[in-house]
């Protein structure tokens, strides 16, 4: 039995939602890198057990993304099987490494979704207050640990996005640069 690759993924599948379904890129992206991201984020969804998850692509800037120097964000709608995920401006320009681990990273916050939101949204009710935050913030640090520890040891197993090479450009004969 052979890995399954990012190639795998069938050309008529839809690889990634974006928000009113455009399938034209940023004005920073080119499009086929955006057409490829999509592709790897669905590609990785269905590795990680996301399958059936709808997974809507923004492209944000830094300040935008989270909090603090976040590379990505993923936000899971409460009750149903979608998320919004959301990229820095520079995305493209990191290390292929770097954007694996960041992917991978965010792609495994919507499966502890239902156990943290018995802490989001049902705790505030019972504890209130002080006490809440100080749980909340204790809470949501050690699962950030969690999920990048959980990230950082399976990253190597999957591969790296695989961005479409630059197209070489024709040089006229008899001219010198």
């Amino acid at each position: 039995m052979t890995n399954p690759s990012v190639n795998d993924i069938e050309d008529e599948r839809e690889a990634i939602r974006t928000p009113d379904a455009p399938p034209k890129a940023p004005s920073h992206w080119k499009q086929e890198d955006w057409d490829e991201l999509k592709r790897y984020i669905r590609w990785l969804c269905d590795q990680l057990g996301l399958r059936d998850w709808e997974i809507i692509l923004l492209h944000e800037t830094t300040a935008e993304v989270g909090e603090g120097d976040a590379i990505a964000y993923i936000h899971p709608t409460d009750g149903q099987r979608r998320a919004t995920l959301r990229l820095c401006s520079d995305f493209r320009e990191m290390s292929p490494e770097k954007q694996r681990h960041s992917l991978i990273h965010e792609l495994i916050h919507p499966h502890h979704r239902d156990a943290t939101d018995i802490i989001r949204l049902t705790l505030p009710r019972s504890f209130g207050g002080v006490a809440y935050e100080v749980l909340w913030e204790n809470f949501r640090q050690q699962v950030e640990l969690m999920v990048d520890n959980i990230a950082t040891a399976i990253a190597e197993q999957y591969p790296v996005p695989d961005w479409p090479k630059p197209k070489k450009r024709k040089e006229k004969k008899g001219k010198k640069p």
